[in-house]
């Protein structure tokens, strides 16, 4: 029996200090992983999710597409409107990553 390939992996981007995300009374995020643990462990205030992600806005996609150049990530947060949608499209996107 053949060992199973592995798909191709992307690396995972590390945004520049310049160009980090900095949450709305919070801490300033790098990539990915630390957005998803961040919401993911609750340290997102309701007050600060809204600040960033309302019907004419979202600054969480925005950062994702244009700074870490992943447009399916980005569409994939543009669809959802809640902490725990966030949640879900970031852990499978990082299921791509290494």
């Amino acid at each position: 029996m053949a060992p199973r390939q592995k798909k191709n992996k992307k690396l995972l981007v590390q945004a520049a200090d310049d160009r980090c995300f900095w949450v709305w009374n919070g801490p300033v995020l790098h990539n990915l992983c630390e957005l998803r643990d961040f919401i993911g462990h609750k340290k997102l205030s309701k007050d600060q999710f809204a600040h960033h992600v309302a019907h004419e806005k979202n600054d969480l996609a925005d950062w994702v597409d244009h700074v870490l150049s992943d447009q399916k990530c980005a569409a994939g947060l543009r669809k959802v409107k809640t902490e725990r949608g966030t949640l879900g499209v970031l852990e499978k996107t990082l299921r791509d990553y290494e």
